[in-house]
């Protein structure tokens, strides 16, 4: 099924998965998410990407304050 890639910047540096996560569930189901880490020191760097399915949830979600 084609999917949705949301960018969500600006997250703090200390967040978890299941943070991210949490904060998308409510506007459907999340395929996956991919936090960026640095491959030096492997910290997460403050942004990801989540991947939902095509269908109206990504637009609703992404729409969020």
């Amino acid at each position: 099924m084609p999917q949705n890639k949301i960018y969500v910047g600006n997250i703090a540096y200390a967040a978890e998965l299941e943070e991210i996560q949490s904060l998308f569930e409510p506007y459907g189901t999340i395929e996956d998410i991919a936090m960026a880490m640095d491959k030096e020191t492997e910290k997460f760097r403050g942004f990801a990407i989540v991947m939902m399915p095509r269908r109206r949830a990504p637009s609703r979600a992404a729409s969020c304050p």
